[in-house]
């Protein structure tokens, strides 16, 4: 709803007049009812996603971040890589890797569905860099949480073959995503006899 107001007071003091108009802004509403928790996925705040632990369904869809399991680093993820010449996470992105972790775990034991696809109006994206090595970026619209750090995966591996020296940080990283992504879907059991 716009609420515009305006104000004009006129004031008279001798020949001059003073005009003054008051607009009021349009206040941005939030768009989803837990926008807290899909910001601080975005962010990878574990402290604010379990702390909070809110009773939702964790496999509702929000406009711009998609599904929690979309949202999880929706605000860009940049790591940092030491030593040369046989690299190795830094302190700091070796915490944040772990966070990350923390929050897909947390999101699968709510009920998270790593299958389920975030419709193609969903306008966020992944990003993600590290010391310049690598600059990707995926759009969440329209995948699901495992095509999306499978096409992450992808990209990774196509730059690290052509760095055959570098260890393969980055897609090692998206696969251990993937691996636990793909751990909670159902398997299949075989055809009933």
């Amino acid at each position: 709803m716009e609420a515009v107001t305006a104000a004009v007071v006129f004031a008279a003091a001798g020949t001059s007049v003073v005009t003054s108009a008051c607009w009021a802004r349009k206040w941005r509403k939030e768009e989803h009812a837990y926008e807290w928790l899909f910001t601080a996925l975005a962010y990878s705040r574990t402290d604010i996603v379990t702390k909070g632990d809110p009773d939702m369904n964790w496999n509702e869809v929000h406009p711009h971040f998609g599904t929690p399991l979309h949202a999880i680093g929706g605000k860009g993820i940049e790591l940092k890589i030491e030593g040369h010449p046989y690299y190795d996470w830094s302190l700091e992105s070796a915490a944040c890797i772990k966070d990350l972790f923390v929050l897909f775990e947390f999101a699968l034991r709510r009920g998270a569905d790593p299958n389920l696809i975030c419709p193609r109006s969903c306008t966020g994206r992944i990003k993600f860099k590290v010391n310049g090595l690598y600059d990707l970026e995926e759009p969440v619209g329209g995948r699901s949480a495992i095509s999306l750090w499978l096409a992450l995966s992808q990209r990774a591996q196509q730059i690290d073959g052509q760095r055959p020296l570098q260890l393969p940080l980055a897609s090692t990283l998206f696969d251990g995503i993937l691996a636990l992504l793909l751990n909670s879907v159902p398997k299949h059991r075989g055809l009933p006899r």
